[in-house]
């Protein structure tokens, strides 16, 4: 019985759903830019500040100092995470999700265990669905959905991006890498 007792003490705290946590009243009185952001293959989860912005790249930061940097909503680089996109060489993906072209390239860079840049390229073809409907916390938006699928040497990956009539990027599906996995994220408060 007092195994039992002293095994709560040292059990991790239970997780918070910030699905269930933010709720309509909560972000009615949140006044700056939230993403939400999910790390499915590691069951993490947090919400992000938009701490730098230039023009269309954005810095996001978890309470815990992780970084995501987006250019208009794509995913380049990470950092805090362990296994981190140090940059990414995005092609004409632009391109390719404005739907004037169909198949790019993009260079992904990860430090090795000798912490040097090791690029790995991958080809991706895209395919566009107008009229995609999304629930996000921050309301149901009619979308396009645009999914890239990249196939590398010896990773391949499929992207989603869910783009509401202004181009906002209301929710994405992000290969991050192997260590990492893939990173979700959700446009909450603009």
């Amino acid at each position: 019985m007092v195994r039992n007792a002293l095994r709560g003490l040292f059990s991790p705290p239970p997780k918070v759903n910030l699905r269930q946590t933010l709720t309509p009243e909560v972000l009615e009185n949140f006044n700056q830019p939230l993403l939400l952001v999910d790390l499915p293959d590691r069951g993490l989860q947090a919400g992000a500040l938009l701490v730098q912005q230039n023009g269309l790249r954005q810095i996001w930061q978890t309470q815990d100092g992780v970084t995501l940097t987006l250019e208009s909503g794509i995913l380049t680089e990470t950092r805090g995470l362990g296994g981190d996109l140090m940059t990414t060489d995005l092609g004409r993906i632009g391109a390719a999700i404005r739907g004037e072209i169909n198949t790019s390239a993009r260079i992904h860079r990860y430090l090795n265990g000798e912490d040097h840049l090791e690029a790995k390229a991958f080809v991706c073809t895209y395919a566009i669905r107008p009229n995609v409907p999304v629930s996000t916390l921050a309301g149901n938006f009619n979308t396009l959905r645009v999914t890239e699928d990249c196939v590398g040497p010896e990773i391949t990956f499929q992207n989603r991006y869910w783009l509401d009539g202004r181009g906002l990027m209301r929710k994405t599906r992000q290969w991050v890498g192997p260590n990492v996995g893939y990173a979700d994220t959700e446009l909450v408060k603009e």
